[in-house]
């Protein structure tokens, strides 16, 4: 970036299907969206200034006016399906103290047949709560407008409290369904309303 932090985004492998019709409107909207090698870093100072977001556009002038509402990158964008190989994701948000890395690698093929394409892992910590997990998912992760179920299995360690949760998920940034099978165990009911307390 020129201001000298990470760049936000960075790939080996970049594999888009685009819708046509929309080209007509100047809209681009993508049918599936594969990365391979690719290396996100997201990042919010703490006055809130991030580098997701982008300026909002004078719709007469076409150019950048004083007062209009930034909206986040991914809220412009129309993606309807993401497979994922080999991915990091860093999160830095200090406006709400936290911190995310998340990879994501391709899971190679076996004799057997399984549902599961990637493995996910993931460390950070939420204010003075550290958490780890692990996901295991299924080959392309449905985001806006397709119904397709999305299949997952993860566990998630919250301090003390582990968190168990196994099922399927369709359009993830559009009308999202969840079908989830989830178990909690932890010491005692006030560990579950400190860390739920930490989130509020």
């Amino acid at each position: 970036a020129a201001d000298g932090s990470d760049a936000i985004f960075t790939a080996r492998e970049i594999e888009a299907h685009v819708a046509p019709w929309p080209l007509l409107l100047a809209r681009v909207e993508l049918l599936e969206l594969g990365l391979a090698g690719a290396i996100v870093n997201v990042e919010r100072d703490e006055s809130g200034v991030s580098n997701w977001t982008i300026e909002g556009k004078d719709p007469v002038r076409g150019a950048a006016a004083s007062g209009v509402r930034k909206e986040p990158l991914w809220k412009s964008m129309k993606i309807g399906r993401l497979s994922l190989s080999d991915v990091v994701l860093t999160v830095r948000d200090a406006a709400a103290d936290a911190e995310l890395r998340l990879r994501a690698d391709s899971i190679p093929p076996s004799a057997v047949p399984s549902p599961w394409f990637t493995r996910v892992e993931a460390t950070g910590r939420y204010r003075k709560t550290p958490f780890k997990g692990r996901a295991m998912t299924g080959q392309v992760v449905t985001l806006r407008d397709t119904g397709i179920p999305f299949p997952f299995k993860a566990s998630l360690e919250i301090a003390r409290t582990a968190i168990q949760f196994e099922g399927g998920m369709a359009d993830l940034l559009g009308d999202t369904t969840f079908d989830v099978l989830l178990k909690i165990a932890g010491p005692s009911l006030a560990e579950l309303e400190r860390i739920g307390s930490e989130v509020e």
